[in-house]
């Protein structure tokens, strides 16, 4: 399909296929997962919202992968692909840096990271040695790592940098919410204390993740980059969690704060002032577990690798899909990248048997097992949800017919109100006697009566209404008319209820909070703050009381959480058990559950009905009945029916389906605000609307005292937090002689506020707590804070103004067809009360999350199978060989050659499309269509990697030999896929890059790496001891192999002669025979001349034959064979023409020396003694 069919879509309902994604590390496999980031990028792009102009390699197969699943759905839904959760380490943590970064600032692809890959990722600019340019990037003396460390952390700033650059003025980010997730692990570790039941255990944690955020509508006043870590403002923290996360021991120091601010300091002074302003904000929200620790000692915790303890970092990324919302139908996949899959192995029977050594077994506990990470428990975990999920989908499948019906008679029961308060007249005494008759009939216990009957069927009405026969003129306008009144009496109430609260909400401060209305004035469903216990469950049935009290509980755990991240108390602290405990007993002393049998005027201090509770804070049950009324509507549109709507056949008009698309699209940003509005409840810290409060508690406590951590702390050690807690009245005066002081829990409070230094009077907590609530209670009603900063942020909606969003869309919705909005209204205010009455128990302590079940994919060169398989057939030796170069050399391979990174960045891309698409097309169905789709994939991506590597190798002015193999082999893939060859074929048949590692350039980096590795012993064990040995060893080793390179390294014949111990032979050889031949007297010196020239030429033929047994030149077998056959030979016969010359030389030499001398002596007579 052509982008404009996409774009022709955007009626539609929007379909998001969201991708949860989980790397690995891999060494210089990192340049193997570029690859797959930047198809990641590719599919995010190809349906972006500003989707236009011509789109880049996959990004059109990817966009007409939308359109054919479009087409699948009848054109229901127009897909959307959103990569939205990335968790990644090591090598992989680099790569989901800089993948979540494009993202977020919605750059055009990742040609910025591919080229510091490309350019950087080179070990001869690595190496810890002059040549990595230490005067830009200073390594510590001695040296602690064989690479450049901080070139490395510079490297990653300056492709942040440089990303920052290729972001284009119109760009448009490419997700709406972003969770990046960065593992690292900390070497000294972090002392947190486990609770028991008599005391407490203290354990270290090791295990670190900076977790970075992007939230697209989230605006804040304080900071516009408090969710968006991606700015120019975060590189710096950016570079260092990438840089930490990668540092692989040995190769790369760990790296601590200090060092990010001493190369900055050095080398960019400017962002060192700018980084510097930053640091306090940094250490908030991304070392929040370091608050005890000084700035200088923070500044001093070294981070290293986090595949030490974390290599696969499913957790992070579970945990951030449990926690996401939908606000559209969405699929979700979870897709995990290993660059070095574990192959089965097959090993032999005799293998088996064999008894594992005492060595074995040491290697297995000390090295082997304890890295051996498995990822079962967390892949059995999540097909675990998503048998729990498909469970309950069926059981409220199943339950859901039978709220049909029960709504059917809330409804009936309301009809049968609206008559009765109807004037007299002919029609309605005749209407009366009918629901006379349907009344009895109810009481009675007939068959039921539903609103169908009223309404379809008129023979249902001549029967209950006996001999009197109703005209169906006379039935519909009394059907009508109530299905008008409904809604308007909706519209009435709900402006007049709204204006009421805002007006109440706009008088209050912190300083009367009298005016704190316990009383909704906007009711969730009408009559339900005035209804107790016994009502309720008399209204929805037995089931009810489980469902409100387990309501009640997450409410309480709800307020919780805002209360300790305003407090900034770790969520999995047990202070944040000590927070609830007082949460509960405020709510305990304020409401309960049945109502007083008193006049209202008899006891003003009485308390509240537990439904006010939950109709005041309760913003989980407002979420699940938008997403529930979301639904609804999206299968009326899908299938073009109200029948859900109003339990019958109804194929919906033009007009009803564009007003139905309407209020579908109310309710989605509705939800939406409203999920803004649980996100803004429990910010961290002061961005949180309770922070000033939570603040306030301070002014309970004496000067100088721990604080409220250590109040909490005592409140633990106080009360058995497993026992029931009991209420206790916060409006009593707790210094007050006629106060209950044998109250369980007021007892607490005093015997905790008295350890933890609180003022004796005690006063000041009640009044703080509801204070706090009263500032809990304004956010959730208007979303925005009750005293400072009070600008809304408009993508914030306060449950006010969510319910005033569902009126004003019903009303236009009435405007086309009553019926329909009036049964909405219905649904909303009942219908889903008593689905939630049955489904909200099941979901409790489940990770519903999205409600979607999560496909799970690997991306891995094993799995990627069309054009190759992982291990084929080594084309020049035979043996098996990999398709990655980087999985040499212990997974360093891809560092030592500039071609082996392009081809494993082209077989990144090459499998992360096919996988990609594996996953968006995953049925048996769309076998066929899927393989044309990665075909078409595979195409796009040769096609511009030959676009850019070709030219690239032609630049070379004297390419080698295997070069030139490589451009012929490019050439002749690019010609099949510019003609009408196969080109799949040919790239199968001829595609291949040779993985044997070149021996000069590799032996002179051991020599340089042994020269590093000589001053790292030396910095650990000084100028004395075994340190000292080994390190004067590792030196001459290193000399010994620079030396025989530099004497065995190919150069032409003009760089041989340029050596000064040959040049100067080979010019003596020359003389003598030059002389011999030219001055008469002299033919003696022409023989040695010639042995001497011949002696030159030897050594120079055998350095060469030396080098071809360090240089292996591969070519085909046998004529490596016979190469190796003509190498021996001829190094016997140049050692014997040697030998027999040295012999020869010798025996001239005495003659010649003789003659030569004599010549001296006439020449030296003539000259000087004659004259």
């Amino acid at each position: 399909m052509t982008t404009n069919s996409q774009q022709n879509l955007s009626h539609q309902l929007t379909k998001e296929i969201r991708f949860a994604v989980v790397l690995y590390g891999g060494v210089s496999l990192a340049i193997y997962m570029n690859g797959i980031a930047q198809e990641l990028l590719s599919l995010a792009r190809s349906t972006r919202d500003d989707a236009s102009g011509s789109p880049e390699a996959t990004e059109a197969v990817y966009r007409d992968i939308a359109d054919y699943l479009s087409k699948k759905s009848k054109g229901a839904f127009r897909h959307k692909f959103i990569v939205d959760i990335i968790s990644g380490t090591s090598a992989g943590g680099i790569n989901g840096v800089c993948l979540a970064k494009g993202l977020a600032c919605g750059v055009k692809n990742l040609k910025a990271l591919e080229n510091t890959w490309l350019e950087e990722g080179n070990i001869d600019t690595l190496l810890n040695d002059p040549k990595s340019e230490l005067d830009l990037f200073c390594s510590k003396e001695p040296k602690t790592s064989l690479l450049n460390s901080q070139r490395m952390y510079g490297k990653l700033l300056d492709a942040f940098n440089r990303m920052e650059k290729d972001v284009t003025p119109d760009a448009v980010t490419l997700v709406n919410a972003l969770d990046l997730f960065v593992t690292a692990t900390d070497l000294r570790g972090v002392e947190v204390p486990i609770s028991l039941s008599d005391g407490k255990a203290d354990e270290h944690i090791y295990k670190h993740a900076f977790h970075f955020l992007f939230r697209k509508n989230s605006r804040n006043g304080t900071d516009p980059d408090k969710y968006n870590h991606f700015s120019s403002d975060y590189n710096h923290i950016l570079a260092f969690a990438s840089r930490c996360t990668s540092s692989f021991p040995f190769a790369f120091e760990p790296m601590c704060l200090n060092d990010m601010l001493d190369y900055l300091k050095t080398s960019r002074p400017k962002e060192y002032v700018a980084c510097c302003r930053q640091m306090e904000k940094w250490r908030s929200r991304f070392f929040r577990a370091y608050n005890e620790l000084t700035t200088d000692e923070l500044n001093a915790r070294e981070f290293a690798d986090g595949g030490f303890l974390d290599n696969r970092p499913f957790g992070h990324a579970i945990q951030a899909v449990h926690a996401r919302h939908a606000t559209c139908p969405i699929e979700r996949k979870l897709l995990f990248i290993d660059p070095s899959p574990e192959k089965s192995s097959a090993e032999s029977d005799t293998k088996k048997k064999q008894k594992i050594s005492f060595i074995k077994n040491t290697a297995l506990a000390t090295t082997t097992l304890p890295r051996y990470e498995t990822i079962r428990e967390e892949i059995a975990g999540l097909k675990q949800r998503n048998r729990w999920i498909a469970t309950v989908n069926q059981i409220v499948e199943t339950i859901s017919d039978i709220n049909k019906k029960r709504l059917e008679e809330i409804i009936l029961q309301s009809f049968i109100n609206y008559i009765k308060g109807l004037n007299t007249s002919p029609t309605d005494q005749k209407t009366r006697f009918i629901l006379r008759k349907i009344e009895g009939n109810r009481h009675k216990s007939q068959p039921d009566i539903s609103l169908r009957s009223l309404t379809e069927n008129l023979s249902t009405l001549n029967i209950l209404a006996g001999n009197t026969v109703l005209a169906e003129n006379e039935v519909a306008p009394a059907r009508e008319s109530f299905w008008k009144a409904i809604i308007a009496d909706n519209k009435k109430q709900g402006d007049a209820g709204a204006k009421k609260a805002l007006k109440k909400l706009d008088e209050r401060t912190l300083d009367n909070i009298a005016l704190l209305a316990d009383k909704s004035d906007v009711e969730d469903t009408p009559g339900f703050i005035t209804q107790d216990l016994n009502d309720l469950i008399a209204l929805y049935g037995d089931g009810y009381s489980a469902y409100h009290y387990t309501r009640m509980s997450a409410l309480d755990d709800l307020l919780t959480l805002v209360i300790t991240r305003a407090a900034e108390i770790s969520d999995e602290s047990d202070l944040s058990l000590a927070v609830r405990r007082l949460v509960e007993a405020w709510r305990k002393s304020r409401y309960q559950p049945y109502r007083n049998h008193t006049d209202e005027g008899d006891d003003p201090e009485k308390k509240e009905l537990e439904t006010v509770y939950l109709s005041n804070y309760d913003i989980a049950f407002r979420l699940r009945r938008l997403d529930y009324f979301r639904k609804l509507l999206q299968k009326a549109i899908v299938n073009n029916n109200a029948e859900d709507i109003i339990f019958r056949e109804h194929a919906l008009s033009v007009p009803e389906r564009d007003a139905i698309n309407t209020f579908y699209e109310t309710v989605c940003k509705t939800l939406e605000g409203v999920y803004n509005l649980r996100d803004f409840l429990i910010r961290e810290g002061k961005e949180n609307p309770a922070a000033s409060m939570v603040n306030e508690w301070k002014s309970c406590f004496k000067k100088g005292s721990p604080g409220i951590k250590t109040f909490l702390n005592d409140v633990l050690l106080t009360c058995d937090c497993s026992a029931p807690l009991p209420a206790f009245d916060l409006k009593k005066d707790p210094c007050d002689a006629t106060s209950d002081k044998t109250d369980e829990f007021r007892q607490l409070l005093d015997n905790a506020g008295i350890r933890a230094g609180i003022n004796p009077d005690f006063a000041g907590l009640p009044d703080m707590m509801n204070k706090l609530m009263t500032c809990i209670h304004t956010a959730v009603m208007t979303g925005k804070e009750l005293e400072g900063n009070t600008e809304k942020d408009p993508s914030i909606t306060g449950t006010i103004e969510a319910r005033k969003n569902i009126n004003i869309a019903l009303d236009r919705l009435s405007a086309v067809n009553n019926e329909i909005a009036a049964h909405l209204l219905f649904i909303y205010d009942y219908g889903y009360d008593l689905h939630d009455i049955t489904t909200f128990p099941l979901f409790s302590g489940g990770e519903y999350g999205e409600g979607s079940n999560i496909g799970i994919y690997r991306i891995s060169p094993l799995d990627a199978t069309s054009l190759s398989p992982e291990y084929s057939l080594n084309k020049n030796n035979g043996g098996e060989s990999s398709k990655l170069a980087g999985t040499a050399l212990g997974a360093f391979g891809a560092f030592l050659d500039r071609n082996w990174r392009r081809n494993d960045i082209m077989w990144g891309r090459l499998d992360g499309a096919e996988r990609i698409i594996t996953a968006l097309l995953p049925n048996h169905e769309n076998q066929e269509a899927r393989q044309n789709f990665i075909d078409k994939a595979h195409r796009a991506i040769i096609t511009d990697t030959l676009n850019t590597w070709l030219p690239e190798l032609k630049r070379i002015q004297v390419p080698s030999h295997r070069e030139l193999h490589l451009i012929s082999i490019l050439e002749t893939i690019g010609n099949s896929l510019a003609g009408k060859d196969d080109w799949k074929h040919v790239f199968k048949t001829y595609y291949t890059i040779d993985h044997e590692p070149e021996a000069a350039p590799n032996l002179k980096r051991v020599g340089r790496s042994s020269a590093i590795v000589s001053q790292m012993i030396n910095g650990v064990n000084g100028d004395n001891g075994s340190g000292k040995k080994i390190s004067n060893i590792l030196k001459m080793f290193s000399t010994i192999l620079l030396g025989m390179l530099d004497f065995t390294t190919p150069k032409s014949l003009k760089q041989v002669l340029l050596n000064y111990w040959l040049q100067l032979l080979f010019l003596i050889a020359l003389l003598l025979i030059v002389t011999g031949t030219m001055v008469k007297g002299l033919k003696e010196t022409a023989l040695p001349g010639a042995y001497l020239l011949l002696a030159v030429v030897a050594i120079w033929i055998t350095k060469t034959v030396i080098e071809n047994l360090i240089h292996r030149m591969h070519n085909k077998p046998w004529k490596n064979i016979t190469k190796e056959v003509f190498k021996y030979l001829a190094s016997a016969v140049l050692l014997f023409i040697v030998f027999i010359s040295l012999q020869a030389f010798i025996d001239i030499w005495s003659s010649f020396s003789k003659s030569f001398i004599t010549i001296l002596l006439g020449l030296w007579n003539d000259l000087f003694i004659k004259q």
